[in-house]
């Protein structure tokens, strides 16, 4: 994944596994920023991370980021996008990705450009793929 990560000019990726029973641990392989991991974690992000409520309802890929996620609706989902953004991922696309025994999982692709940039580069790229 690093080296696809690396072909398409992106800073970093994250795959994560959700657990298949509540309270399990979910499986996480990342090139994100330590720091950005153990922060997220610290603060619960991942039960409001708008990324991983929309890869668990669909399974077409999408973008996502500030000025991307119409599904931003809260003061706290709107501090953790800012909060990556001082880490450097800025904005993406994922992959959902949902087996035939409800397991979920997501493949996740963040580059620290801002929108206009991104969208210039990878909109026709992420078409093609979903």
């Amino acid at each position: 994944m690093a080296d696809v990560t690396a072909a398409l000019n992106l800073s970093c990726f994250a795959y994560l596994a959700l657990p298949s029973r509540p309270g399990g641990t979910p499986n996480l392989i990342s090139t994100y920023p330590s720091c950005w991991i153990a922060l997220y974690l610290q603060r619960g992000y991942e039960s409001i991370d708008p990324v991983v409520r929309r890869a668990i309802r669909q399974s077409k890929p999408f973008r996502w980021g500030l000025g991307f996620e119409p599904g931003i609706r809260s003061e706290s989902e709107r501090a953790l996008f800012e909060e990556a953004a001082k880490f450097g991922i800025r904005c993406g696309f994922t992959f959902p990705i949902h087996d035939d025994q409800g397991g979920i999982a997501a493949l996740s692709f963040a580059s620290h450009e801002h929108r206009i940039g991104f969208d210039a580069r990878y909109l026709s790229t992420l078409r093609a793929c979903g």
